[in-house]
């Protein structure tokens, strides 16, 4: 999802760098604290309210999903120039009810 959204988050290949350098041919892969800390800031990021937006009746909506073997959904608005914004759902939720809840605010 990151990398679908990629455009809308700031500098994210130079934040990912620690993380892309274990998908380089004949790297070690070692999942240390260094990148932890990125997932989680880039996590965070996905969550802020620089990247969500609210639910609006009013506006067009996309959705977008992924298939196994991670299931995902993302509920967006189309904003100015035909870009879109997530919506934001709630967090109680699993990725697969939140993916759910997207197709169905969609559909009704």
């Amino acid at each position: 999802m990151l990398n679908f959204y990629g455009k809308l988050v700031a500098n994210l290949s130079s934040t990912l760098e620690q993380v892309h350098k274990l998908l380089m041919k004949d790297a070690s892969w070692e999942w240390s604290t260094e990148q932890q800390q990125v997932f989680e800031k880039n996590k965070n990021r996905l969550q802020s309210s620089n990247f969500l937006v609210h639910y609006d009746p009013k506006k067009e909506l996309v959705v977008s999903c992924d298939a196994p073997p991670m299931v995902w959904a993302v509920l967006a608005h189309v904003v100015k120039h035909g870009s879109e914004k997530p919506v934001a759902l709630p967090h109680e939720h699993s990725p697969q009810q939140r993916g759910t809840m997207a197709i169905w605010i969609k559909m009704h």
